[in-house]
């Protein structure tokens, strides 16, 4: 998956390049549609993790507001838990936060209004639409993938297994 975004993405501002194949273009737009699921959910348990790991903001505020006060109370609170404690909250977090995702792929997955199409869409010529939904792979069945691909987090959310069959991943 790696390798595909790498031959395809020419910069680093989003500007990609359409793969003449149609089965590379699906691969791709689903790749590129996982990079992106798993950066937000990186985003957010870096968010959660700060909270738990620090009892003070990288940056102090400047002023006391709402803001101010829900980092005070999240950090105040979770300062006062034991390492054990803490673990099982962020382990509490991680399965949230992947079972939602999960269901919302699923969802996609199962939508029966219609089917899901990516509009990909290079800088230097038009966009082109991609159906990433399909009857045969579902999307939610690649969020393990897409984890330990994308994620710096994979280690604590996703098992790789190894056998005579292959490589498989699921969510722990």
């Amino acid at each position: 998956m790696q390798n595909l975004i790498a031959k395809y993405l020419t910069s680093e501002f989003g500007d990609i390049e359409i793969p003449n194949d149609e089965e590379e273009k699906i691969k791709l737009a689903r790749a590129l549609v996982g990079l992106s699921i798993v950066n937000r959910l990186d985003y957010w348990l870096d968010y959660a993790k700060d909270y738990i790991d620090n009892d003070k903001p990288k940056k102090p505020f400047l002023r006391d507001n709402e803001l101010s006060r829900k980092d005070k109370f999240f950090r105040d609170t979770f300062s006062k838990l034991d390492n054990e404690t803490k673990e099982a909250v962020l382990k509490l977090i991680h399965s949230t936060v992947t079972g939602v995702v999960f269901s919302m792929l699923t969802n996609f997955d199962q939508f029966d209004f219609g089917e899901l199409i990516l509009s990909l869409k290079p800088k230097s010529v038009d966009k082109t639409e991609i159906k990433i939904s399909s009857d045969l792979d579902d999307l939610h069945d690649e969020l393990s993938e897409w984890i330990y691909t994308f994620s710096k987090f994979k280690d604590d959310l996703v098992a790789k297994e190894e056998n005579n069959l292959g490589t498989s991943f699921h969510l722990k």
